[in-house]
């Protein structure tokens, strides 16, 4: 596994992932929001023949779904796992039809320098982990050398607060060899394109700051004095700069000196029921930051897979409710969305890997550990994170203290296959036949026991997109090296 390095820089230009969704409740004193907004931003977390799954919701694809990437004309074939997109379409929160399909890179252009977990582009530094899909025309990592153009789709993560370079990164979720590439560009090419936030615009010396999150301490200069400025672009307008020369390297708190050749304003979010996605980057009182847009709490926000206490900068939530004329999206509901949770105790601890059940685990540098005690051989925790490209392991986010029972075990995940008594679960062959039953079918927070009627339960289980929780009594109900778990309890997470 690849340990991730502690330097960081800060980008964010793709991640706005944003789910339009109809219907739900808003907290009181929250402005109203009309219904039946039919966007969504994210990224794909699935692909099959004839559909793509984004933010949890199947998405059918045909011959009549139009797909651009990032303003450009594409095709289904470059709607890939890991890639962010943006969906037009109609849709619920389970299942729609997309009629148009955005492809949306954060940063695109030539890899100027590598380690053996980032890149740089355009003076960027880019975070790659387990959990990243790779072209796979390129063989994998190595085929990303420098003098290769490619482009990044991914997501912002959080810096350490008192660190040396404490001013976020991003963590990219696909990288890609850019279609610029195969048109013939040379390796000397220094066209780059870069997403983020205007800010301190000065239309005197035709110059603003390009931040990728409203609040980012580092930024860069671009001077826009070599083309007229489009219509709309003003302080936190989303835009995508380009440029045709090399970045200059700046001096903290700017990264660099962007020329820019092109400026495209991008998608902003408007009035209406949203859903926001992605990593805390920053955490004041009641209101917060997560990809970008500013997002306000109250005493009537829901909260769940957590509460209150759980935010803090670097963890990865999904938000719901309206956004006002400022843009300020005033939470109903707080989902704490770290994909996989397993509490077993720690095995083969190194400063970079463990397994739990068997299962590796990448401990990266920007990890969040709350544990009561250190991190140690034989200590039972819960870990929180994202499952590997391969579907076998974890790269974590967060690790804290396990709650229940000292001798049980616990994985929540979502279900790849299902039989009639077994599912998979993070490449586990889970045994359900012994185990009891429940899911919260009428989506009102009380989890019903399905024991008696097991096959509506399997049913109602969508492989590739539902959330399960799975338990059983001890360690030993589990082998780890043939991938086996003999369940006591399984649970549906949530309304499905």
């Amino acid at each position: 596994m690849r340990p991730l390095s502690q330097k960081t820089l800060l980008l964010a230009a793709s991640a706005l992932l944003v789910a339009g969704c109809a219907g739900s409740g808003s907290g009181a004193g929250a402005p109203s929001a009309p219904a039946g907004v039919q966007l969504t931003r994210g990224a794909v977390t699935a692909v099959s023949t004839g559909s793509i799954v984004v933010n949890g919701v199947r998405l059918s694809t045909g011959a009549g779904t139009v797909v651009r990437v990032d303003g450009r004309s594409g095709g289904l074939d470059d709607v890939k796992p890991g890639a962010l997109v943006t969906v037009h379409g109609s849709f619920d929160d389970r299942t729609g039809a997309a009629t148009e399909v955005e492809v949306e890179h954060a940063i695109e252009g030539q890899v100027d320098d590598r380690g053996t977990d980032f890149i740089v582009v355009g003076g960027q530094r880019v975070q790659i982990d387990d959990s990243t899909h790779l072209d796979d025309r390129l063989g994998g990592f190595d085929g990303f050398g420098i003098g290769s153009i490619v482009a990044v789709s991914g997501v912002p993560v959080a810096g350490t607060p008192g660190a040396v370079d404490d001013r976020g990164g991003l963590r990219a979720s696909r990288l890609d060899r850019s279609s610029r590439a195969d048109d013939g560009i040379a390796a000397n090419d220094h066209d780059l394109d870069v997403k983020g936030i205007v800010s301190a615009l000065d239309t005197g010396a035709k110059t603003f700051q390009l931040r990728a999150t409203p609040d980012a301490a580092a930024y860069d200069l671009v001077d826009y004095s070599a083309i007229a400025l489009p219509a709309g672009v003003a302080d936190g307008a989303w835009v995508e700069v380009a440029t045709s020369t090399a970045p200059v390297p700046g001096t903290p708190p700017v990264l660099a000196t962007l020329a820019a050749s092109a400026i495209r304003l991008e998608d902003a979010l408007e009035g209406g029921e949203v859903e926001v996605e992605g990593y805390i980057t920053s955490l004041s009182g009641s209101s917060f930051v997560v990809a970008g847009v500013f997002v306000q709490v109250s005493g009537s926000t829901r909260y769940e897979l957590g509460g209150a206490g759980d935010l803090a900068v670097g963890v990865e939530v999904e938000v719901e409710g309206p956004v006002d004329a400022s843009g300020v999206l005033h939470a109903s509901e707080v989902t704490f969305r770290s994909g996989v949770r397993i509490t077993a105790n720690a095995a083969h601890l190194t400063a970079t890997d463990m397994t739990l059940l068997g299962v590796p685990v990448q401990l990266p540098a920007w990890l969040r550990n709350d544990l009561s005690v250190g991190l140690a051989e034989g200590v039972k925790v819960e870990v929180r994170g994202t499952p590997t490209t391969d579907g076998l392991g974890v790269v974590a986010q967060r690790i804290v203290d396990p709650s229940g029972n000292a001798s049980r075990v616990f994985l929540r995940a979502v279900a790849t296959a299902k039989g009639s008594e077994s599912l998979t679960v993070l490449g586990f062959a889970v045994d359900t036949s012994g185990a009891s039953l429940s899911w919260d079918s009428n989506g009102d927070g009380t989890q019903e026991d399905f024991s008696a009627n097991r096959a509506a339960f399997f049913a109602a289980i969508d492989p590739g997109r539902t959330v399960v929780k799975v338990r059983a009594s001890s360690a030993a109900n589990v082998d780890g090296s043939a991938r086996t778990w003999v369940a006591d309890e399984v649970e549906i997470e949530g309304h499905d």
